[in-house]
């Protein structure tokens, strides 16, 4: 009601991200008052531009129509389709699809985006200082002369519910460039190209939860996903598939910053070096309850860990059935630290080439990683299950009844849950590898008497 103030108390919890602030800083000045919702088209508002254009829009309302316009956007706004199957909005290859310019905080929810084409983000372009929150957006078939195919973002970015497919840059990030802050949860990458990072190349913050990263190609570095110096990635719970750098380095990521992979699952990625990830000179790599499996490269077919300051840390993770010219599952030539962990299986090169600290408890099938720490077990076949779906988020090799990584590992050291989730131990010790078995080894098992009459 106009005249009368509200009076809000808020609680605002710690470790609220720079992108989450944003959102609410616009929610408590637009809170003052009901947002006044444009529909498009009307005869007011026949286009999209027009209705962003009138500042008493605060939500612009699209119907299941296809709109072919390149949108600049200057202000705070709410653009709300009514979902990815139903409302498209077509740039036409004349432009970028959305413009979002200086200071605005932009969400666009339940649209496709195609057919853009730009310098940079040829579906979207996200300036400087500007917010964007995606909600069930498909961005498909956008083209960059530069970077940023499906989106360049320099201010903040957040994703949810939403998929990237067939977009394109001719530089960085045939996906999405982000030069500042990042943040997606349940987002699909598929078929994207790039020279670095086919998916996605950032530079800064980039947070990755539950998502896929599917057939993404970078002609040089970084497949899916090109992790830029001094950057910082976090990936939990994600997939990445199939993931290609034609002619250098990080089928699925290339990591030049920190990185840290929780709980996912690398599988058939192809690069010249770093199968599934290249750790760059100078880069830090941490992974943990995770499954490298299939993955190829001239050198390090599961991870390629250069010399310079490279390092990599490997706790409670299965490298199995990795290859390459020189170390299947692991090649090194910096540092690498393995806990609780499996290399073994590689169909070529070695599970390990270059030296391997061990902290204990870990297992290669080959000798090649030199395990000699308390509780290691060198030269011996883990008898894992095919990789498949064993519960939880991503896939896993399950450890066989007969394995001996079964109950193998170091419980003061082990994670407390495995890649699936599941709470360690499971039997009289925590499991070696990136899953623990809920078999209960030496149960007594009570079958019928069938008698004969």
């Amino acid at each position: 009601m106009k005249g009368r103030m509200k009076l809000l108390a808020l609680v605002v919890p710690l470790g609220l991200t720079s992108v989450a602030l944003a959102m609410l800083a616009w929610l408590l000045t637009s809170g003052t008052a009901q947002a006044a919702s444009c529909d498009v088209p009307t005869g007011t508002y026949p286009t999209i531009q027009s209705a962003v254009t009138d500042a008493s829009c605060d939500a612009v309302n699209l119907t299941d129509a296809l709109y072919v316009e390149n949108v600049i956007i200057t202000r705070s706004v709410k653009i709300q389709g009514q979902g990815a199957l139903s409302t498209t909005v077509d740039g036409n290859f004349v432009d970028s699809v959305f413009t979002i310019q200086l200071g605005s905080v932009v969400t666009i929810t339940g649209v496709t985006i195609i057919n853009g084409f730009a310098e940079n983000g040829g579906g979207i372009l996200n300036d400087s200082d500007s917010s964007l929150f995606l909600n069930g957006v498909s961005v498909s078939s956008n083209s960059a002369g530069h970077q940023g195919g499906g989106i360049a973002s320099f201010g903040k970015l957040s994703v949810t519910n939403s998929s990237f497919s067939d977009n394109s840059a001719a530089s960085l990030g045939g996906g999405i460039l982000i030069e500042f802050e990042g943040a997606l949860n349940n987002v699909s990458f598929f078929g994207n190209v790039g020279d670095d990072g086919g998916g996605i190349t950032h530079f800064g913050t980039l947070n990755v939860d539950n998502s896929t990263f599917s057939g993404n190609r970078a002609n040089s570095w970084g497949g899916g996903i090109r992790s830029g110096l001094g950057s910082t990635l976090t990936i939990n719970n994600s997939t990445f598939t199939d993931n290609r750098a034609i002619i250098a380095g990080g089928g699925a990521i290339l990591n030049e910053g920190v990185a840290i992979i929780k709980s996912s699952n690398f599988n058939g990625n192809s690069a010249v070096w770093g199968g599934g990830v290249y750790n760059d000179s100078g880069a830090r790599l941490a992974v943990i309850n995770s499954t490298f499996s299939g993955n190829s490269a001239h050198t390090g077919g599961g991870i390629r860990n250069l010399s310079d300051g490279g390092t990599l840390t490997v706790n409670n993770s299965t490298f199995s059935g990795n290859s390459a010219i020189t170390g299947g599952g692991i090649g090194n030539n910096g540092t690498v630290i393995l806990r609780n962990s499996i290399v073994a299986n590689s169909t070529m090169g070695g599970d390990c080439d270059g030296s391997v600290i061990s902290l204990g408890h870990n297992l290669d099938s080959d000798n090649t990683c030199n395990l000699t720490a308390t509780g290691d077990i060198a030269s011996t076949n883990p008898f894992l299950g095919p990789l498949q779906d064993n519960g939880g988020p991503t896939w896993t090799h399950a450890l066989l009844f007969w394995s001996p990584a079964i109950d193998a590992g170091d419980d003061g050291t082990c994670q407390a849950t495995d890649q699936r989730g599941v709470a360690r131990p499971q039997g009289a010790g925590c499991d070696i590898g990136s899953i623990e078995t809920t078999l209960i080894i030496g149960a007594k098992v009570y079958l019928p008497v069938i008698t004969s009459r």
